[in-house]
């Protein structure tokens, strides 16, 4: 069974691609040591969704079983692998809510690695991808929802509101008629959304190179997250003679290092990606770039002088163009960016794959990049993944782009420190020891001296 292509006639995925759905699941600890398989109800679920799928089309069975789910807590670098494979290959996500699931850091990776697929779909594309099918399994409240969760829409399965308000797990022991009715509208549901909107398969990774989208942190609760955005790059009155000029454009922020397979410039695919992820994309003209990455001075115990700019409160991308390193003014710029970069601001350099030019001349320009921005080109070696490195193609850079933006967030959360106070600390707080304890009766507050009067004569 061949997948249809894409929307916006992007070519669809080849026909061995996957499978049909990876279920995502809070694996439950077991109570009893000799008492029954605490998941045995989401496997049974499993199994039963999987029959509805063969059920509606036999060739879902062609390749094996039509979905796949982790049904053993087991470790090890082997199986890490072997979930990452899966997850790099499968149509569709569905996620089991629960309050026990977005507590999960491994549920959180399993999201975050397909979440990079959609990723990559809307870079190709400039269309969100759709291929995440939630399950309610235990209800909650939708502000407990994360923020990757919160704009995921819900699938239609049931008119009745039994399953949204007491969720699947009570009706799966309940209720099998209203059980069994919503399963069958997941599986045609996941056939549809399998044919029509499975995002490009990706690299299997390791999960350890991945940030997880939950559980969520303090910073995460921010109102509003910004991500500065960069893009370093020639514009056609400032190429050589002998460069490819359909590439750029009037100002550097219309260059498209990936024409023809886009016919928009990068920065739009970034900042689409970027409000994907919950950012509100902040671009910066290259004559303003450096007031907005600049370093505060150096002081000798590391700490800013008070009145001292702390820089910006959010991470940036700085997207450069390879042949800036061979113009004397670009490559001026850049080492005067990779000088002044902080840790929280990344640099990325595309090497596309359909700039043939720029494929023929890429040792000469990766010896002039490393020449001008040392340190940016060792930290993106170290890293980047090796299956995105080069960032050939919008999938890759789809992909890749994700976990770079966690990688400067996290960065800039161990750096930030609250500004020291100005004037003199208040004197500190001291106990004053108390009067020494005297038996006997006491004189009161107002008792009056010895020898005198109580009504003020004197004795």
């Amino acid at each position: 069974m061949g997948p249809p292509p894409h929307r916006d006639g992007v070519q669809g995925q080849p026909a061995e691609f996957g499978l049909c759905f990876f279920l995502s699941y809070a694996h439950t600890p077991r109570v009893f040591d000799d008492g029954d398989d605490p998941d045995s109800w989401v496997k049974q679920f499993f199994r039963d969704l999987c029959k509805e799928l063969v059920s509606f089309d036999q060739r879902w069975h062609e390749g094996g079983q039509p979905g796949f789910m982790d049904d053993a807590m087991r470790t090890g670098t082997l199986w890490r692998r072997h979930l990452s494979e899966r997850l790099a290959g499968c149509r569709v996500f569905v996620p089991l809510y629960s309050r026990a699931y977005f507590r999960k850091e491994f549920c959180g990776k399993e999201w975050a690695l397909f979440r990079e697929r959609q990723m990559a779909h809307l870079a190709q594309t400039g269309v969100p991808n759709e291929a995440i099918v939630p399950v309610i399994w235990q209800p909650l409240p939708n502000e407990e929802l994360p923020p990757a969760a919160a704009g995921v829409q819900l699938a239609p399965l049931v008119e009745n509101s039994r399953y949204l308000e007491r969720g699947l797990f009570e009706l799966i022991r309940l209720d099998q008629r209203a059980y069994l009715e919503v399963v069958i509208r997941l599986a045609e549901h996941l056939d549809s959304v399998a044919r029509r909107a499975a995002p490009p398969p990706g690299p299997a990774v390791d999960f350890d190179e991945v940030a997880p989208l939950f559980p969520r942190t303090q910073a995460d609760a921010a109102p509003t997250r910004h991500l500065y955005i960069t893009v370093a790059a020639l514009d056609d009155t400032s190429l050589p003679p002998s460069r490819d000029r359909e590439f750029y454009g009037r100002h550097p922020e219309e260059w498209n290092p990936y024409h023809p397979d886009s016919d928009v410039p990068l920065l739009v695919r970034a900042e689409e990606l970027a409000r994907e992820l919950g950012y509100a994309p902040v671009i910066d003209a290259p004559d303003h770039t450096r007031a907005a990455i600049a370093l505060p001075p150096p002081v000798a115990d590391g700490r800013a002088e008070p009145g001292e700019t702390q820089g910006p409160d959010d991470p940036g991308i700085i997207l450069i163009d390879p042949w800036m390193a061979n113009d004397p003014a670009g490559a001026a710029y850049i080492a005067e960016l990779d000088r002044q970069r902080k840790p929280w601001v990344r640099a990325l350099v595309l090497w596309s794959r359909s700039d043939e030019q720029t494929l023929e001349h890429a040792p000469a320009l990766r010896l002039k990049l490393q020449l001008a921005m040392p340190r940016g080109m060792d930290s993106w070696r170290r890293t980047a993944r090796a299956a995105t490195r080069d960032l050939r193609t919008l999938a890759e850079f789809g992909h890749a782009l994700p976990s770079v933006v966690d990688l400067a967030r996290s960065h800039l959360l161990r750096a930030s420190r609250p500004k020291p106070p100005t004037g003199d600390y208040p004197p500190r707080p001291r106990l004053h020891a108390a009067p020494p304890y005297r038996p006997g009766p006491q004189p009161g507050p107002s008792a009056p001296p010895s020898g005198e009067d109580p009504q003020g004569g004197s004795q």
